[in-house]
């Protein structure tokens, strides 16, 4: 009875340890006062524009169906203007009533830095990354003046 009421405790002490690991390596992807911006691209956009001083995070958010081989990439944009920090799916709509349904749309999250100031246009893509000899299904634009 007793070592049943030390594994239970161990477990719970154990996800919550990996949850507050997982907040904390989320919070620290960003400094503190660090200024973000969202961007959102609905079905109908495929060209926006935003101005943002340098350290200025974005984040860029892109309907997908991942469910169906396709997702978005950052085909251009200039790194010494706007750095890629990482990208990532999420529930589509910021949904969190329940696990993700099987064919269910998601956002594709990029998050980028504005580096120097300058201006670029970063250019995603969306398509199949195995169908090479395709044209992308959709293209967006972002174009972003940085610190001007």
């Amino acid at each position: 009875m007793r070592s049943e009421r030390c594994r239970f405790a161990l477990r719970y002490l154990t996800r919550c340890a990996a949850i507050a690991t997982a907040m904390l390596i989320g919070a620290g992807s960003m400094a503190f006062g660090q200024e973000v911006k969202e961007v959102v691209f609905n079905d109908e956009a495929s060209s926006l524009s935003v101005d943002v001083a340098p350290g200025t995070v974005l984040h860029v958010r892109l309907r997908a169906m991942p469910s169906a081989g396709f997702s978005w990439r950052l085909l251009s944009a200039d790194p010494s203007v706007l750095a890629l920090q990482e990208t990532r799916f999420e529930r589509a709509g910021g949904k969190t009533d329940g696990p993700p349904k099987i064919g269910a749309p998601a956002d594709q999250l990029f998050v980028l830095k504005a580096q120097d100031a300058g201006e670029t246009q970063a250019v995603f893509v969306y398509a199949r990354p195995w169908e090479t000899d395709k044209p992308p299904a959709r293209t967006a634009t972002l174009n972003v003046k940085v610190g001007l």
